[in-house]
């Protein structure tokens, strides 16, 4: 089944359609339904629903028996979200589909688990709409809309006055301060903790937008820049460290003499876990002022007018939006 297709349908179910996914509400329950390409255009969709209280292990194996062949429920370590991925194995895709929205929501019913009404925007209640915030859940609109006002206000801000200059010292500064646990980890308990050099391009990230640097891709080589200083920062700590150690104070002006043979010795583990870092926080400090308006774009285009003492859409369904894919997470 193609995407198409899939659209579709769901918008002959009066579902409102948004890029890749679908939102509704089913027998009162929110969802979304994100479709993704599969080899040889066979396609896959993950049904999504968050809930406020706790999946117990009871309410999940009854659940995945009444599940169709090709569908499983996928693990999540967010409180009250269930996660059902459907494929086109057995019947078809949409038929899966189908009866795995109901077996869904059946389950859900059964274990008299709510709706939240709580805004996750504002945390209060009241919810008169629905969007796509951590999961498909009821909101304010007007919060929605003023999260959304304030971001585009604070990009266009940043695009006039954020400067490179500031930004690559909090980078520079940043870098420094992420990586105080990995350094007090290697000299202290001697060994090395891989996850604990993420912190470093993410502290660096953290203190270029502190900087109030320009975010474009300037973000991202700043990142880079002062993870990189930061082992630099590492080496002279650790001659101070192993001076204080035995008692000895080493002056600054021998340590800056010494800092071509420092630069020379760094050890290519230092670097090999740097790298790793980075691969593993490039989702964050790669993020501009262009993503963060993407993102709240997104959130708006889901927004849904919702009823909650009817359990259904208060409104008719919305024309189909051709945008970026959205992701499952």
């Amino acid at each position: 089944m193609t995407l198409d297709e899939f659209l579709r349908y769901c918008q002959e179910q009066g579902w409102h359609c948004v890029s890749n996914a679908a939102f509704g509400v089913e027998r009162g329950y929110p969802f979304a339904a994100i479709y993704r390409t599969g080899g040889r255009g066979a396609g896959t969709v993950q049904l999504q629903f968050q809930v406020a209280g706790r999946l117990t292990g009871a309410t999940l194996r009854s659940l995945r028996k009444t599940l169709p062949r090709g569908c499983t429920i996928q693990p999540s370590n967010q409180a009250g979200s269930l996660a059902v991925q459907c494929s086109a194995a057995g019947e078809g895709l949409l038929p899966n589909f189908q009866r795995t929205l109901e077996a869904c929501t059946g389950a859900l019913r059964e274990a008299m688990l709510p709706v939240p009404d709580t805004c996750p925007l504002c945390r209060q209640p009241g919810c008169d709409a629905l969007a796509l915030v951590n999961g498909y859940v009821p909101v304010h609109a007007a919060c929605v809309q003023s999260q959304t006002q304030d971001t585009l206000a604070r990009a266009e801000a940043n695009q006039v006055s954020g400067n490179y200059v500031t930004g690559l010292i909090g980078a520079l500064l940043g870098g420094v301060v992420g990586s105080i646990p990995a350094l007090l980890c290697l000299y202290f308990l001697e060994y090395y903790v891989g996850i604990l050099y993420m912190l470093i391009p993410m502290a660096a990230y953290y203190g270029y937008k502190l900087f109030k640097g320009k975010m474009n891709r300037a973000a991202l080589v700043c990142s880079i820049a002062g993870a990189l200083f930061s082992l630099v920062v590492m080496q002279v700590a650790g001659v101070y460290i192993t001076g204080a150690q035995v008692g000895y104070f080493f002056p600054p002006a021998y340590v800056l003499g010494l800092l071509p043979e420092l630069l020379a010795a760094i050890p290519l583990t230092h670097y090999v876990f740097l790298a790793l870092g980075i691969f593993l926080s490039w989702g964050y400090i790669s993020r501009t002022s262009r993503h963060e308006v993407q993102n709240v774009a997104a959130v708006q285009a889901t927004l849904q007018p919702y009823r909650r003492d009817a359990g259904a859409w208060a409104g008719p369904s919305a024309p189909s939006y051709k945008g970026p894919e959205l992701d499952e997470r």
